[in-house]
């Protein structure tokens, strides 16, 4: 592919002698300035995606009582064999059904359905499949019925006291399961950061408005609010702010007063209407907080401004990330920075962007001015299990058509391009297929 079409263009340039910071010094200013938000108590069927705060122990065996682990007869396993056995039939043991007061004695069985409590005196469950019904009260064991077979014994789940979820862990469906046979209607989890994102720009309209002459839709915003939603977050939308200082600082002051962290997109390069970073830095300085005008290191996504600016409550400082105005760039930074400072929040141990090996199918070329090209790329495994990686469409940072198939952001250092079949490290930004 042509050199330029892995060599983003990118807001803010700037001059021959600025200094850039690598981005794990960026991520580790991130996530020394940011701490996990309290611990709440929420119902279990609310806390999908919220991380635990604490363990969570079995309050009692799981399951409680040994029980029958598929349909069938259960029976003493003595009294069958090889060649099949003749049983009587004493009746049908249905689940939720509490067992006989009477031992199964020699040369009988109970007919019994999965999850039924087992009944005293067997020790073993013959599957329906394996026997046949005679009538007038009988039944063949096809076969021998080892002791144990299709039972399940109580505590094989989970022992009385023993651990079932750890603090960190996050909550999914099976965790949710758990939770629920454990007998818990809450669970107490870190509470989920509430993120506002706003864009910034007079030449920003929303959907379904007419655009003007040199107006473009704001999809940014959108897109932000998207991903706050599949990370478990809670997105608020602050809307579009103008390009004044007083529109910006309204609705940083409305976000401040809501959010836990802000997201806010254009106004951090260098240009006169850039507003974003002259009111995040007179807010900090106002407020005694900090900022940090910066430019990072990486292709695309080099502006960028960061805020921590303390609640008049009291608390934890909020964190503002000042993205960058492209929307590539924008989505990038998103990942890459301010990610791992909202999972530090959300209580999440695993805050870093992880990576992947994988293998590269076509050539990958590093950036021309020395930065870490993270490169827009379509990831899937193979035949062979190995993750395989090609360029998504249009590397341009203002280009979204090459976020459509990306789900992984290549990393490729300054030097030597990466040929195709090499090895690469990818940080995934979408599900994996």
């Amino acid at each position: 592919m042509p050199p330029s079409d892995q060599n983003d263009t990118d807001e803010g340039h700037g001059h021959a002698a600025e200094e850039l910071l690598p981005l794990r010094q960026v991520q580790d200013m991130v996530l020394s300035r940011t701490s996990h938000l309290e611990t709440v108590e929420v119902p279990i069927e609310e806390a999908l995606g919220c991380f635990l705060a604490e363990p969570v122990t079995a309050p009692a065996d799981i399951p409680p009582f040994a029980n029958s682990a598929m349909d069938g007869y259960a029976v003493r396993s003595s009294d069958t064999g090889e060649g099949g056995t003749e049983l009587s039939v004493r009746g049908v043991l249905p689940a939720g059904s509490p067992p006989p007061d009477e031992p199964i004695g020699p040369g009988e069985a109970i007919q019994i359905m999965t999850g039924a409590v087992m009944p005293p005196g067997a020790d073993a469950v013959a599957i329906v499949e394996r026997t046949e019904r005679l009538g007038a009260g009988r039944v063949r064991i096809l076969g021998a019925v080892s002791p144990g077979a299709n039972v399940r014994s109580p505590g094989s789940d989970f022992k009385a006291g023993e651990r079932g979820l750890s603090e960190g862990d996050r909550i999914g469906p099976g965790q949710v399961a758990v939770l629920a046979s454990f007998g818990l209607a809450t669970a107490a989890v870190v509470r989920r950061p509430r993120v506002g994102v706003f864009s910034t720009g007079d030449e920003l309209v929303g959907p379904g408005a007419p655009l003007k002459p040199g107006q473009i839709r704001d999809s940014n915003r959108q897109m932000l609010l998207a991903a706050l939603s599949r990370d478990g977050f809670d997105p608020v939308d602050l809307g579009t702010a103008p390009d004044t200082e007083e529109a910006v600082e309204s609705v940083l002051g409305e976000a401040t007063k809501r959010c836990d962290a802000v997201l806010s997109s254009g106004g951090v390069s260098r240009g006169e209407f850039d507003l974003v970073k002259v009111v995040l830095s007179r807010l900090a300085a106002e407020k005694n907080g900090e900022a940090f005008e910066i430019g990072v290191s990486i292709r695309p996504a080099k502006p960028l401004m960061l805020a921590f600016l303390p609640r008049s409550g009291g608390g934890p400082a909020v964190a503002c990330f000042g993205l960058p105005g492209n929307p590539v760039s924008s989505l990038v930074s998103y990942n890459v920075v301010a990610l791992p400072g909202l999972a530090k929040m959300a209580g999440n141990p695993k805050r870093l962007p992880r990576s992947l090996a994988a293998i590269t199918s076509e050539d990958l070329r590093p950036s021309r001015d020395g930065r870490l090209n993270l490169v827009r790329v379509e990831g899937a495994f193979g035949a062979d299990g190995r993750l395989l990686v090609r360029p998504a469409g249009g590397q341009q940072s203002h280009q979204l058509s090459g976020t459509l198939s990306a789900n992984c952001l290549a990393m490729v250092p300054p030097g030597e391009p990466i040929r195709a079949g090499s090895p690469v490290e990818v940080i995934p930004i979408g599900p994996l297929l």
